[in-house]
């Protein structure tokens, strides 16, 4: 019995499928690695938001912000990502009252003494308290499906 196992085992037919699988792992975990060692500090993500914003595409800055905080390991440079990604959508209007506080909040918990967030976000509170005409509002029109209200005056 023991003979007519190893005998089975000594064919291709079982090796050739084991040899393959485990080298297309590594060759996964390699790539994989390669791509978290690209990221790990998030900056070369900064550094392209940076740059789409001299070229005025704000949509692109606060994409690109968002996935540094995602792809970054310090938590400061994950804070400043996501306190830049906050600034370009309040000042391009690319989001509500709502993301914009998580944003600030989540960038004071990656880096709790970060003041320019704080005063950021005591803003927005007092933008909505104060003056919520102020507030962004990125719905310019109807969304899909939507009809837009105009007032004729008939009831």
């Amino acid at each position: 019995m023991v003979k007519r196992l190893i005998k089975w085992l000594w064919k291709p037919r079982f090796w050739l499928p084991l040899l393959l699988t485990i080298a297309l792992v590594g060759a996964a975990n390699h790539l994989e690695a390669r791509a978290a060692r690209n990221y790990s500090n998030g900056l070369d993500l900064q550094y392209a938001a940076f740059a789409m914003l001299n070229q005025g595409d704000p949509a692109a800055a606060y994409a690109l912000f968002i996935e540094s905080s995602v792809y970054s390991t310090d938590p400061e440079i994950r804070a400043i990502s996501l306190y830049n990604a906050a600034n370009v959508a309040w000042g391009a209007e690319l989001a509500d009252y709502e993301t914009l506080v998580e944003l600030y909040k989540e960038s004071l918990r990656n880096l709790p003494g970060f003041y320019n967030a704080s005063w950021n976000l005591e803003m927005l509170y007092f933008l909505k308290s104060q003056a919520p005409d102020m507030l962004p509002d990125p719905g310019n029109g109807p969304g899909p499906g939507e009809e837009q209200y105009v007032p004729t005056g008939d009831i």
